[in-house]
């Protein structure tokens, strides 16, 4: 079993970390292992501009990961807790690998792998509120329209990268902390908390286009390149 952090600024090159290699870009990762678990950590890679999602994506499943936890900081987060569901307000991003192929749009209900969160829950994690994903975060006036909605919680990131990793077949979830929070020990937690085994239906959501005959058996060759 290995899962995937993905946290900007979490790998730098005083870590030393290598990079995966994918058609979107170049990914850099840290691979750490705990009683025999691993968990690699990704980079968002920035510079690609909308097709960073696609390139951590791609890296995350290149590395055999099974699950996918994208990290969210906020300041309006008080600790560490997973959010039950998300709005995204964004334009122009690669929302899809299959744009050539038709397989069909992949339902996000529910919006994150029940497995993974609960697992989060389990290692202490708050059940947390519902995730706004803007293209920029919002001005005080724009926040405070937010917040009379009950909408408190604001990221730039996580989305499209959920609806990508869903489409390889890895299971996901979010992990919003406030700023600067140290993971390693909750990641630890959750490690011993995560099943080894999924027991969701997170590796089979692309099983009725390979049945149809629509995608081939290697995921790889699901993959379009960028331009």
């Amino acid at each position: 079993m290995r899962l995937a952090v993905v946290d900007s600024g979490l790998v730098t090159s005083a870590n030393r970390p290598f990079f995966v290699q994918t058609p979107f870009g170049d990914v850099s990762a840290l691979l750490f292992t705990d009683k025999g678990r691993q968990v690699i950590f990704l980079q968002p890679p920035t510079e690609q501009g909308i097709y960073a999602d696609p390139a951590v994506a791609y890296a995350a499943r290149a590395m055999e990961a099974e699950r996918v936890i994208a990290v969210a900081r906020d300041t309006g987060v008080d600790g560490p807790a997973t959010p039950a569901d998300y709005i995204e307000f964004t334009n122009g991003r690669f929302t899809t690998f299959f744009s050539h192929v038709g397989t069909g749009y992949i339902q996000q209900d529910p919006p994150f792998c029940p497995q993974l969160r609960t697992a989060l829950l389990a290692a202490g994690v708050a059940d947390g509120k519902t995730l706004v994903i803007l293209d920029h975060l919002p001005a005080p006036k724009e926040k405070k329209r937010w917040q009379e909605l009950e909408l408190n919680w604001f990221t730039t990131q996580t989305q499209p990268l959920g609806a990508l990793c869903r489409e390889l077949e890895m299971c996901f979830a979010v992990l919003a902390l406030p700023p600067n929070f140290p993971i390693s020990g909750l990641i630890r937690h959750l490690l011993a908390c995560l099943p080894t085994k999924r027991e969701c239906q997170c590796a089979e959501s692309m099983a009725f286009a390979r049945r149809s005959g629509k995608l081939p058996p290697d995921w790889r060759d699901w993959i379009q390149p960028a331009d």
